[in-house]
């Protein structure tokens, strides 16, 4: 997905396949580019500059765990096609939804992606990710280089969050409340930018039922014959259960920005009746605006009704925008 032209040009893309020749076990991976920088970086070629393919850092590059996606009961995922079902390009919304769920030979592992335009040069993305089966789920997302402000990620029941992989210096708690954030502080170590950009992203969860925390991420920054290396900020998001068949809905914002927030504030919204696999989101905007986002559940079609912001559609993708 792409919008924006020249220095305000941005792209959202997911990957809806897994393995295969040289490919990793990455599937419904997500990645975001904006204001010059990868934001939400894969890690590239694997370092076997530190002990050949069958090396634990090498291995790690090529995990599930080390992708901005799922883990499923702690297993990288198994070579597989993925299939996407929903594709819309619009002026101000565009949309993807993909799924590939005999990667873990599951009901369900899908994933929906938005990129939405709030001006010419400004953007947030909406991330709604589905999984059913087995009995643990654990979303990764990381950033760029740079600092994570946790002020938005407020204390609670100690949680084990760590899984096996190149990670350490996990902070993590259980029952949190939908609606916290952390926010990256970028660094932009490649001198991408020149004259340097104060960019910052900005990550609020909406996840229901959901251990979460933070933790680092090993990579290597070296090429081929180099041993540089750096942990970079990660967020862990986990719900599990003592039960197979477990369902999960992992939703969340993610919104870029340069000098001044573009979304100043966001909560999740109620449906009426079963939510289900349905997420509705309220976004204040910089500027006096604000976002209505509905983004309905495949697997049950039909009219919804979220009676908080005087919002009911049939579609697959709602946004009203209120200015």
């Amino acid at each position: 997905l792409r919008a924006g032209a020249g220095k305000s040009e941005r792209a959202l893309w997911l990957d809806y396949d897994s393995g295969g020749p040289h490919g990793h076990a990455d599937g419904l991976n997500l990645g975001l580019y904006a204001y010059g920088l990868d934001l939400l970086p894969d890690f590239g070629y694997p370092p076997v500059q530190y002990g050949g393919w069958g090396s634990p850092r090498a291995r790690w590059y090529t995990s599930t765990a080390a992708h901005n996606t799922v883990l499923v009961d702690g297993a990288n995922q198994k070579p597989a096609k993925g299939q996407s079902d929903l594709w819309s390009i619009g002026p101000t919304v565009q949309a993807v939804r993909a799924a590939v769920p005999e990667t873990y030979g599951i009901a369900r592992y899908e994933r929906t992606a938005l990129l939405v335009s709030v001006s010419d040069d400004d953007l947030y993305a909406v991330d709604v990710l589905r999984v059913a089966g087995g009995r643990d789920h654990v979303k990764f997302v990381r950033g760029p280089f740079g600092t994570l402000d946790e002020s938005g990620l407020p204390a609670g029941t100690p949680a084990d969050l760590a899984i096996e992989g190149q990670m350490r210096g996990y902070r993590g708690a259980a029952e949190r409340k939908p609606g916290w954030w952390v926010e990256w502080h970028i660094e932009d170590v490649r001198k991408v930018n020149n004259p340097p950009r104060d960019v910052r992203m900005t990550y609020w969860d909406f996840t229901e039922g959901a251990e979460a925390g933070v933790a680092e991420s090993w990579i290597s920054t070296g090429l081929y014959d180099g041993t540089g290396e750096a942990w970079i900020p990660t967020v862990v998001v986990r719900r599990r259960s003592a039960e197979e068949g477990l369902e999960s809905c992992f939703v969340s914002l993610l919104a870029p920005y340069e000098k001044a927030k573009v979304v100043t504030a966001a909560a999740r919204l109620r449906f009426e009746g079963q939510a289900g696999q349905r997420a509705a989101l309220a976004l204040d905007l910089a500027g006096g605006m604000r976002d209505l986002l509905l983004l309905a559940d495949p697997l049950s079609p039909g009219e919804v009704s979220v009676p908080e912001a005087a919002l009911r559609s049939d579609a697959q993708v709602c946004l009203v925008r209120l200015s």
